[in-house]
């Protein structure tokens, strides 16, 4: 989205305002969730990647509580600790030596750290601050410039439109 200089933010209705300040409002909620999602999945792969370590230097045979879910142990021997399974996604493994497990989970957390630079840096070249700043100081005051009428026909100035925007009015006299 291209910033909207901001002598077209002062033409611009209270409506208009209030929709843009919508879109922006969603457009930063999807870029914080994006990110949000990208550090539970570094989160993930940084854990796998210690629990492979940790796997490498336990002796074979050795006994262990094996996840099955998030809540659900089984007790399991160690039987091979040179080959490990490796969630590719969509409920697929892969057989890999430990050495290339090791390397997939280093591969992902550099290619997930790299996506989330690049959201971070969308996220503040596209929202500096400017666009939302303007439409929001534009819809707290309740006034574009515009004069409005009340119901019964009185001009209102800003400030008093401020305190009575969410009553009906007629509309723009410009």
């Amino acid at each position: 989205m291209a910033a909207t200089p901001r002598m077209e933010l002062e033409k611009m209705s209270v409506e208009h305002l209030r929709g843009l300040k919508e879109q922006v409002d969603m457009d930063v909620n999807l870029l914080q969730d994006s990110l949000n999602n990208i550090r539970s999945a570094n989160a993930r792969l940084e854990i796998a990647s210690v629990a492979l370590h940790d796997l490498s230097v336990h002796p074979r045979g050795k006994k262990m509580l094996v996840p099955l879910t998030a809540s659900l142990y089984v007790p399991g021997k160690l039987d091979d600790v040179e080959k490990v399974l490796v969630d590719v996604g969509t409920g697929y493994f892969i057989e890999k030596t430990m050495v290339e497990g090791k390397d997939y989970c280093e591969r992902k957390i550099a290619l997930l750290k790299s996506n989330y630079d690049q959201l971070l840096e969308a996220k503040k070249t596209r929202f500096q601050g400017k666009l939302i700043k303007g439409s929001n100081q534009a819809v707290k005051e309740g006034t574009t410039g515009c004069q409005k009428k009340d119901t019964r026909g009185y001009e209102l100035d800003g400030a008093q439109h401020s305190v009575i925007k969410d009553k009906v009015l007629e509309g723009d006299t410009c």
